[in-house]
């Protein structure tokens, strides 16, 4: 291997790592290790599917469950102004007793 690979934070080192292995080992003169590697990725593949599919659902919920505390939280504002100003005309326009 003449090649210099930086592995760290690198995802390309892992491809690069599977395709030497592979010409290695040879994959392709097999058919019968290439049925089996073919199945090991297709499982792969479905299972980090899976993985993401319910990541998104998990931060989809997450999501809808925290815009829906905003909004309650806007109109919670809101009306604290509301009251505040309804409050601050009632004692501007009561006249001072003297």
């Amino acid at each position: 291997m003449d090649a210099e690979v930086n592995f760290r934070g690198h995802p390309g080192f892992f491809l690069e790592l599977g395709c030497r292995a592979g010409v290695y080992s040879r994959l392709h003169e097999d058919q019968n290790r290439e049925d089996q590697m073919s199945a090991v990725r297709h499982g792969l593949f479905v299972r980090v599917s899976l993985l993401v599919r319910f990541t998104m659902a998990l931060a989809w919920s997450l999501y809808a469950e925290h815009h829906v505390l905003l909004v309650d939280e806007a109109v919670s504002i809101g009306g604290t102004h509301q009251r505040a100003m309804e409050r601050l005309k009632a004692d501007v326009s009561v006249e001072p007793t003297h």
